[in-house]
Parts: structure tokens; sequence; C-alpha cells
């Protein structure tokens, strides 16, 4: 029963997680390859896989891990990628090897167009915040080619034989065959295998998710004189400020002039009667 779990969702959860680690960091883990390898060898014991199958296995993966160094060593895919093409290699072995490179090939291709595309437009203001979406608008980003590796990967591996020793109706039909009783058995549709698989890989990539997308900026702090309750004049408190203090000035001046015309009219009787 964990064997068939552990074949079910350790290799989707694995190739959800390179694919979204690849969106949003723009790399991949060593732990991702080094989980495949070590996944691999624990369910192909687990599983009864014979010295001659193991040994094609391992004989895919390391040749696709040279051609995908020769890759790396030109620029042209990054070392992440390199290395989890091995492991889907390892897993797929060379029966599902060719498969597997013309859909990572196509997928490639596609996001490489889109990406170009992409980054030719303008980046919306709502979502100019976000780290993950600035890096991979910026032109000189290379293309995180682990999201197509990953979708490639997602799309053979139904087919597989890990997935077929996986299949209940298989089992239900050796099991009437063993009895006696020769029936029909339809085989489980294997979409619904994928949904699981993809649903459980997406499950443990949540942690993924929120560590790259960026967390709300910090309000905007306020100038010191709304700290402290008191507004800085504007324009118009400033004129304000001024009339008031020429009305003033005009007052004073009136009232010493009104004073000095009251002393002038009492000393005119005084120079009469002198």
């Amino acid at each position: 029963m964990i064997t068939d779990l552990a074949r079910l969702l350790l290799f989707p959860a694995l190739m959800a997680f390179a694919a979204a680690s690849d969106l949003f960091t723009m790399t991949i883990s060593n732990r991702v390859s080094l989980a495949l390898a070590a996944g691999f060898l624990v369910l192909a014991f687990a599983g009864g896989m014979g010295l001659h199958d193991m040994l094609s296995h391992i004989g895919a993966g390391a040749a696709v891990l040279a051609v995908a160094f020769a890759c790396f060593a030109m620029g042209w895919v990054g070392g992440g990628d390199a290395k989890v093409a091995a492991g889907v290699a390892l897993w797929f072995g060379f029966d599902h090897l060719l498969t597997y490179l013309v859909y990572a090939s196509l997928f490639g291709g596609a996001l490489t167009l889109a990406l170009l595309q992409f980054r030719q437009w303008p980046l919306p203001y709502p979502l100019s915040g976000q780290a993950w979406l600035l890096r991979l608008h910026d032109r000189e980003t290379g293309i995180p080619y682990g999201i197509a590796l990953a979708l490639g990967a997602l799309l053979i591996y139904p087919e597989t034989a890990w997935i077929k020793a996986v299949d209940p109706a298989q089992r239900r039909s050796r099991r009437r065959k063993r009895r006696g009783v020769m029936w029909k058995v339809k085989r489980m549709n294997t979409a619904r295998i994928v949904v699981l698989a993809i649903a459980a890989g997406a499950g443990l990539t949540a942690p993924c998710l929120a560590s790259a997308i960026d967390s709300p900026p910090p309000p905007v702090a306020q100038p010191a004189a709304h700290q402290a309750g008191t507004l800085s004049p504007t324009p118009h408190s400033s004129a304000d400020a001024r009339a008031v203090k020429s009305s003033s000035t005009d007052r004073t001046n009136l009232q010493s002039g009104s004073v000095d015309v009251i002393r002038h009219v009492i000393a005119i009787p005084t120079t009469v009667q002198k």
C-alpha cells in the first residue's frame, strides 16, 4: 500500500515542486534531483525490478546527464534543469525517453516564445510589486525550462510501468484469474491518477509558493508635522496671515494719525488766547 502511494505521488509531487520553484525563483534545488534518484532506487528495490532493467534506467539517466551538462556548458540550459532532466530519464528509462524529450522540447519552445512575447509588453502597475514577476519579466533573465521538463514528465508518467503497477483494475484481474473466473475488466482511467498526482504535487509546492510571493508593502510613513497633529502652512493660509498683518498695520497707522489731529486741534485755542 505504501509502495503504491509512493509510486502514485512521489514523482508528480517532485515535478510540480521543480516547476513552481523554477517559476518563482528561477532555481531548482539539488534536493529535487537527489530525491528523484533516491526515490527511484527505493521503489525499484521495493517493486522487485530486475538488475538488467535497473541498469538500463541508470544508463538512460547517465546519457541524459552527459548531454544536458554539455548544453549547460554552452549556456543553453541551467544546471538545475540538467539534473532534473537526468532524474526524469532515470525514472523513465529508454522505453519512454525519446517521447519525453520530444514533449519537453515542444513545451520548451512554446514557453520560450510565450516569455519573449511577455517581455515585450509593459508590466501592469498592480503586478509591479511582485518580485518574481519582475524577475520573470526581465529580458536579462533566462528561461525557466524546468516548467517544460515537468510538464513533459507529467504527461508521460501515466503511461509508464510505475503507474501501471498501481492500476487496481489489473490487480482485480489477477485475483480473478487466480480464482479461475474469466471476467473482462476495464482499466482505470489514467486521467484520474494524473489528477490525484498533480493535486498532491501542488499541495507539496504550497510552501514554495508562499515563500516566493512577496509580502504586502509597509505603510507609508506620515510627515512629522502630521504625526504631531499640526499641519504645514498652505499657500492660502500664508496669504491670509499676510492680509491680517497688513490690516493690523493700517489700523495702527490710522489710530496714530487720529491722535495727532486731536492734539493739533486742542493746541489751537491755547495759541489764540495768548
